[in-house]
């Protein structure tokens, strides 16, 4: 399941109150609502054009406070990327912005001369303040590693014990690398997210800010939870959910009612008792 497989609501942790109160109380009726502030959002997974994004903004922004810029493709058009930043920021939203492999930015997608990702990861962290939440890497790795060969971070080991090691220090070089900016000096550490279907326990916490667990198929929603909120907890960091598709042909996501439930089983599992990433 690839990233541009999705085109989502986001429920992290600390996300907004889309669920209703009286809809949640109604599913959990012994539970108290938190006036805590969380996050709810939506992914734009496809696409590389700002009017795209804009339109995206403008049909979620009243009942939203999160997006995530999804599509790579967006991301290699530098224009379009400092366009669409801009309009999310100025509309009042939070965002996180997916990076890919830093070697394929380049002078063919925007970035000429000198000048990298990870000065744009930089300038875009000082000019955003706040409003950007950090950035989004390395798509499912836990899932790769059992269905996808080609980006598995461990092809070998001897023992399970010495495949969990491998797997931890790969990818903890990968996200450490991204939250250094490339390990330039005097740079604040950045916070870097991935959402997953599989490994979404201390191994894939361990690197980053929060790890988004996949609502995806009809995989257990009491399991992701499960994994997800434990880890995270181990970790003293926040985390949260992410739907993702239902179907594989027509209409791909669930039922509006289905998707609603599913958010508010996230809200009332905890996902919007931590504050901040």
């Amino acid at each position: 399941m690839a990233l541009n497989r999705r085109y989502l609501i986001l429920a992290a942790a600390l996300l907004i109150a889309l669920i209703s109160v009286s809809l949640f109380l109604s599913l959990n009726p012994s539970k108290q609502v938190s006036s805590k502030p969380f996050y709810l959002g939506v992914e734009f997974a496809y696409g590389s054009q700002f009017s795209q994004v804009k339109a995206l903004v403008d049909k979620v922004k009243s009942y939203t406070n999160l997006l995530v810029i999804g599509s790579v493709l967006l991301t290699f058009n530098r224009t379009a990327l400092d366009e669409s930043c801009d309009y999310i920021d100025k509309s009042g939203l939070n965002f996180i912005v997916l990076i890919t492999s830093y070697p394929m930015y380049n002078s063919t997608f925007g970035y000429p001369g000198n000048d990298t990702i990870f000065d744009w990861m930089g300038n875009a962290t000082q000019k955003y303040g706040n409003h950007l939440l950090g950035f989004y890497r390395y798509d499912e790795p836990g899932g790769n590693q059992i269905d996808n060969a080609k980006f598995q971070l461990v092809h070998s080991a001897s023992s399970q014990d010495e495949a969990s090691d491998e797997y931890v220090y790969n990818l903890g070089g990968i996200i450490h690398f991204y939250a250094a900016y490339g390990g330039r000096i005097a740079v604040t550490h950045a916070k870097i997210f991935t959402s997953d279907y599989g490994f979404t326990g201390s191994i894939t916490h361990r690197g980053t800010s929060a790890v988004f667990g996949e609502f995806v198929g009809n995989q257990s929603r009491q399991t992701t939870i499960a994994l997800d909120r434990g880890a995270a907890k181990s970790f003293g960091k926040p985390w949260g959910v992410i739907i993702t598709w239902k179907y594989n042909n027509n209409p791909f996501l669930e039922s509006n009612y289905s998707m609603y439930v599913d958010l508010a089983q996230a809200y009332s599992a905890g996902a919007h008792l931590r504050g901040g990433f």
